[in-house]
């Protein structure tokens, strides 16, 4: 029933996740970045805002959604810390590719 209360931040987290699961994977090939090196970067961003808007609307329903009886303190501590290690992964890894030089560089 807590879903039902406030649907927002679940939507807003399985949207995210799924967009930021499909892009994330088409980021690695060599074929797709090296094709059209502007899309892929667009890609990129799409996947670095939907991971995001996942990671913190997890963290938004860990600390603002009554936990059930049977999910423990021991739970929502390893949510929030999962959730706060992806975004600062998200956000670390798009500083570290948007200092990149030239395009198709990662920074070393």
């Amino acid at each position: 029933m807590r879903f039902f209360t406030s649907p927002v931040p679940v939507v807003l987290h399985v949207v995210g996740a799924a967009v930021y699961v499909v892009l994330g994977a088409f980021q690695f090939p060599p074929s797709i970045r090296g094709r059209n090196p502007a899309s892929h970067r667009r890609a990129g961003r799409v996947a670095v805002v939907s991971g995001l808007v996942a990671a913190l609307s997890a963290l938004w329903m860990s600390v603002f959604y009554e936990l059930p009886a049977t999910d423990g303190a021991l739970l929502l501590a390893f949510r929030l810390v999962f959730g706060f290690g992806m975004v600062g992964s998200i956000v670390l890894a798009f500083l570290a590719f948007a200092g990149a030089r030239s395009p198709g560089t990662v920074p070393g």
